[in-house]
């Protein structure tokens, strides 16, 4: 049995038929209402993993605005979650879902849910609604300029009920914003592939271990 990340499965299915295809160097963000925020790199083609298989761990990383572990009280691991399950610290603090929700409502955006404010704000053609989505774009911009000035990937695929509620006008409010602060040329994309991405990238991985399986066997 072989088990592997969903947004690495992901990244697979942008990778061969989405939004990234054709490309071998690209990083997806994967934005979550239920998951929080998660990350996969492609490098020469193939899934970057770590050493120990934390690679992409984005939602701990360290950016301005959002507190350390240290400023929070938090010195332990993953068993220091906060009891509804959000990261009190990095990346994650900064966009997870209660503050999306809470920022949009600062600006008359109704909704209890962060795919629900996203989108509603994303139709909404409002001064209201785009300083929201520009607030949120810059949020969610500190984490792409990290990975960008680190990694240089060229191109962020954005992938998730979030990002695809935000669609193409908050893709392009990240680019902007992320190409104020990072020094790096990066393309950002709204995924493209229709469905469960996830599932696509299933299925890819299950054919391309069973043809290593058969040609291992026959050689």
């Amino acid at each position: 049995m072989v088990i592997e990340n969903d947004v690495n499965l992901a990244a697979l299915a942008e990778h061969a038929s989405g939004a990234a295809s054709g490309v071998d160097e690209f990083v997806l963000i994967w934005l979550s209402a239920a998951g929080g925020v998660g990350m996969s790199t492609m490098i020469d083609g193939r899934i970057h993993r770590g050493r120990s298989g934390g690679a992409g761990e984005i939602g701990y990383l360290p950016v301005p605005g959002a507190p350390t572990p240290i400023e929070v009280g938090v010195s332990g691991g993953y068993e220091s979650l906060a009891p509804e399950g959000d990261l009190p610290h990095g990346f994650q603090a900064l966009i997870k879902a209660k503050r999306v929700v809470a920022l949009a409502r600062e600006h008359g955006v109704a909704g209890s849910d962060v795919t629900e404010v996203v989108a509603a704000a994303s139709r909404s053609g409002t001064a209201d609604a785009d300083a929201f989505l520009d607030l949120f774009a810059e949020r969610l911009a500190r984490g792409v300029a990290s990975v960008s000035v680190i990694l240089d990937p060229g191109l962020v695929v954005l992938g998730g009920d979030v990002a695809r509620a935000g669609g193409q006008e908050l893709a392009e409010r990240i680019q902007t914003a992320t190409a104020r602060i990072a020094p790096n040329e990066t393309e950002v994309r709204l995924g493209a592939v229709e469905g469960s991405p996830v599932l696509r990238g299933a299925v890819l991985h299950a054919l391309e271990r069973a043809r290593e399986e058969v040609f291992s066997s026959t050689v």
